[in-house]
Order: C-alpha cells, then structure tokens, then sequence
C-alpha cells in the first residue's frame, strides 16, 4: 500500500502546493521497486530535458537511480532525527 498526503501538510511552506506525495510505501517485491524507479526516472529524465531540474535521486527498497549531476553527501552518523521535504 501507498500513502500519500499534500505536499503542505509535510512542509507548509512546500512548492508543491495541495500535490500528492508519497509518505509511506508498503513491502514491494524487487520487479515492483525496478519498475517504479524506472517510471521515476523516466519523468525526472523528460523534467531533465526541459530544463525543469538539473538532476534526480530516486531511492526505494534499497535501490538508486540517478539522472543528472547530483551530488550526495553522506549521512551525519551523530544525527538520528529523519527529516521529510516536500
């Protein structure tokens, strides 16, 4: 199962507006979680192209897909706290 909410009920402040995001994802099986980042990178490649973005990082189930220049930081192992961005 998918739970989505609005965008400002995560973030008040958020771009996105009254737009669905996704909060919480149930156990998916692995051609489930390669399909559903394939169809994500699929859209963040098209937002690439039209200069919506200048790049994605899509995580699931412990898989990544990446489209664009992205720069990761790694995870500050003193700080516990979740953070979620809408």
């Amino acid at each position: 199962a998918i739970k989505r909410i609005s965008a400002h009920e995560l973030a008040p402040d958020s771009d996105l507006g009254s737009r669905l995001v996704t909060q919480g994802v149930g156990t998916l099986a692995l051609g489930e979680v390669a399909r559903a980042l394939d169809n994500g990178l699929a859209v963040a490649e098209d937002f690439r192209r039209r200069g919506l973005i200048a790049g994605s990082a899509l995580f699931l189930g412990g898989e990544i897909r990446i489209s664009g220049s992205v720069a990761l930081a790694a995870p500050n192992e003193t700080s516990r706290e979740e953070v979620a961005h809408a």
